[in-house]
């Protein structure tokens, strides 16, 4: 009698994702009838998935009584699993014709995955920002830190402003080492929801003493932002109509205030003093058209711009 080869669990999870990017959302019964393994594979692949945040859940009533989990991929989520699952068709398809393929075709796969992967870890790493802009911070911790920048207990916790931030107990694994704090006399204006991922740095609270605002941020976000700057960093050089000569003054600086943990914001704001101070109209102008203003209003606003901006020189 021939055997029958079961599914691994990394065969499970393909299918459980396959197919809820073709239904949307579905129980779990037909998951595990789609994923076509032993009930315990299938269980242990539901989880991983589940813990991994690629699938989540909700409940609706059944119509013989009681509930039901429905389970779908959240939306954030949807690129990551599409590149995933591509990527994995594209491996299968190399390991089925692996004994037909010549030179050519293998360097073919190869620079393929070798694209997937990349923009798969991309979007990866902009999942985990985003999950990390909603973590909160163990009180604990805070609490410990904040004696080492020399703040008064009592002056912190009666002046903070972002409890939402803080969870008041326990720790959930959280070390010390893995929270960054700092003190800043300048208060950072909260930026749209997820506008250029710059959503790091929580403000605690202000702290009299110091005369400075107290900032909180995760150290594995703070360098997987670093990260995400550094990949698209150059793309400043055609978002801003830079020539050769001024990219290679300026990218320096740039590359120096993302190691220094500045946001994009401060590295645009940065760039677009510096064009502004060309006192040029042409150079503005090609700026704003790069940003989908229409030629009229483009040369409209720079002249507007260039024109305030000497007044501000004046008066200064």
């Amino acid at each position: 009698m021939a055997l029958i080869r079961m599914g691994t669990i990394e065969d499970a999870k393909f299918k459980i994702l396959a197919f809820l990017i073709e239904v949307k959302e579905t129980n779990a019964k037909q998951l595990e009838k789609k994923a076509g393994c032993a009930n315990k594979t299938f269980l242990k692949a539901r989880q991983q998935l589940e813990k991994d945040g690629l699938i989540q859940k909700r409940y609706q009533n059944r119509k013989e009584g009681g509930l039901e989990a429905i389970y779908s991929i959240p939306q954030e989520k949807l690129q990551t699993v599409k590149l995933m699952l591509e990527r994995e068709a594209l491996k299968k398809n190399c390991r089925r014709q692996i004994d037909n393929l010549g030179p050519d075709d293998i360097e073919f796969y190869k620079q393929k995955l070798d694209e997937l992967e990349k923009e798969l870890k991309h979007y990866k790493r902009l999942d985990r920002i985003r999950e990390l802009g909603f973590k909160p911070f163990p009180a604990s911790i805070i609490h410990s830190k904040i004696k080492e920048f020399g703040i008064n207990d009592d002056e912190f916790w009666r002046k903070s402003k972002s409890i939402v931030w803080l969870q008041p107990s326990i720790s959930h694994g959280v070390k010390s080492d893995d929270v960054i704090l700092k003190l800043s006399p300048k208060l950072i204006v909260p930026p749209k929801p997820l506008d250029d991922f710059d959503r790091g740095w929580k403000l605690l609270g202000y702290v009299s003493s110091k005369k400075s605002y107290v900032y909180a941020i995760y150290k594995e976000l703070f360098e997987l932002y670093k990260e995400h700057l550094k990949e698209t960093y150059t793309l400043f050089k055609n978002e801003y109509c830079l020539n050769e000569d001024e990219w290679k003054d300026l990218s320096p600086k740039i590359y120096k205030m993302i190691e220094d943990g500045s946001c994009m914001r401060e590295i645009r704001n940065y760039l677009f003093s510096y064009i502004l101070s060309l006192n040029s109209i042409d150079r503005l102008k090609n700026f704003f058209m790069k940003h989908e203003i229409n030629e009229e209003n483009a040369e409209r606003w720079a002249r507007e711009i260039i024109e305030e901006a000497k007044h501000v020189k004046i008066e200064n």
